[in-house]
């Protein structure tokens, strides 16, 4: 981070605390959690976290830390809420969750009674959240889309005619499956996942598998004010995943993207965005075609990049959740870059690059996830949960 960005922070800093800001609640998330959860401590803000029993955020320095089980649970979250709302009511709500963000919207008329949750629409973040409605708002906007095939009643007999291999099924709501997406080369292989994605809840959708690399993936994130004003925009991009072309970001990059910025302001135009939104795309190299992946309408994993080139996402989120006005940022000729180093080392191995490859990567202004030296427990934590857990699969001794 350079002096500048420095400064400003301090003093944006000096400013919330003299102001006496209320609490603030985050609820879910990993990373965007834990990067919240910093800043807002480190401006004296009251801050508590919601999350599982080992979510690294609960660590933090200085948080109230409210475990909820071994996995998230979303009604414990919300008794949490209903029976704290004498103490902490009138502290800000950022999810930063799917499952979260379903909840305070389920919730959200009893919970404003007590609380202020972020900015949204609850019609939008609901339509999208479901795969089926993004594809389909996205082909009324205009927008590219991957081909999408609804399963009726009969189930995918009566689309297995229609089929394109190779396909991915991904889930209605993605955080009720451990995986992103399954991928299905052939009728055999479909057949195979319906076993393990046939039983969600929510159900799960046919898409057409977009080819190439995850260095096709980018995204466009934007706030906007219930009159349509934008107050920030910027763009990013993905440079590999782990598994590839499955899992999660290992290294991103904040970098202007024109065209990306182009077709995100289409589509959220479209569907009114109020808030937060982020919608990634995927070029398609056989036409050249940016197409809708997926939207996210909550603060993402890439928050660290955002922070650590000036971009106060989270501050403008609470402020909007309390009906102050957030003045327009300037993002444009930003670049910095987020690395996850073992999963990206992992997923490098797994890409059969060579090595002159994944070191050539650009490093300029990286941030790290979860590392600080001012903070290193929530760092500590993860990574011994991450060694106990490979022990346990590797060792011999207790298997049958």
């Amino acid at each position: 981070m350079v002096a500048a960005d420095v400064n400003r922070w301090a003093e944006l800093d000096r400013e919330r605390t003299r102001a006496g800001h209320p609490p603030v609640v985050l609820l879910g998330g990993r990373e965007n959690a834990l990067a919240c959860a910093r800043h807002f401590t480190r401006a004296g803000v009251t801050t508590v976290v919601i999350d599982h029993d080992d979510a690294p955020a609960l660590r933090s320095r200085g948080v109230i830390g409210v475990p909820v089980g071994p996995r998230f649970d979303s009604d414990a979250m919300i008794d949490w809420l209903r029976s704290s709302a004498e103490e902490f009511g009138g502290s800000v709500l950022i999810p930063l969750s799917d499952k979260a963000l379903i909840a305070i919207v389920e919730h959200d008329e009893e919970l404003r009674d007590s609380y202020r949750p972020v900015l949204f629409d609850p019609g939008v973040v609901t339509a999208m959240l479901d795969k089926l409605k993004t594809v389909e708002a996205a082909n009324a906007a205009g927008v590219p889309a991957p081909l999408q095939w609804i399963v009726g009643p009969e189930g995918v007999d009566e689309v297995r005619e229609q089929l394109v291999y190779p396909l991915i099924l991904k889930p209605v709501h993605s955080f009720e499956a451990r995986t992103k997406h399954l991928k299905a080369h052939n009728e055999d292989e479909l057949d195979r996942h319906l076993v393990t994605f046939g039983a969600l809840p929510s159900g799960f959708v046919l898409n057409e598998f977009i080819p190439g690399g995850d260095e096709e993936l980018s995204s466009y994130y934007a706030i906007r004010t219930s009159d349509g004003q934008t107050l920030l925009e910027f763009t990013k991009r993905v440079d590999r995943r782990n598994p590839p072309n499955k899992g999660g970001a290992t290294f991103h990059e904040l970098i202007d993207l024109p065209a990306t910025a182009e077709v995100g302001r289409k589509f959220f135009d479209h569907i009114g965005l109020v808030g937060l939104g982020n919608v990634e795309f995927k070029r398609d190299p056989r036409s050249g075609v940016l197409k809708i992946i997926e939207c996210n309408h909550r603060i993402t994993a890439a928050l660290p990049l955002m922070q650590n080139n000036g971009i106060d996402l989270a501050g403008a989120v609470y402020d909007q959740a309390l009906g102050r006005p957030v003045s327009p940022i300037e993002t444009h000729d930003l670049h910095g870059t987020l690395w996850y180093p073992v999963r990206d080392l992992i997923s490098f191995r797994m890409s059969g690059e060579g090595i002159r490859s994944w070191l050539r990567r650009p490093v300029f202004r990286t941030s790290l996830p979860y590392w600080r030296f001012t903070d290193p427990r929530p760092a500590l934590t993860l990574w011994r949960t991450g060694v106990s857990t490979w022990l346990r699969k590797r060792r011999p001794w207790g298997r049958e």
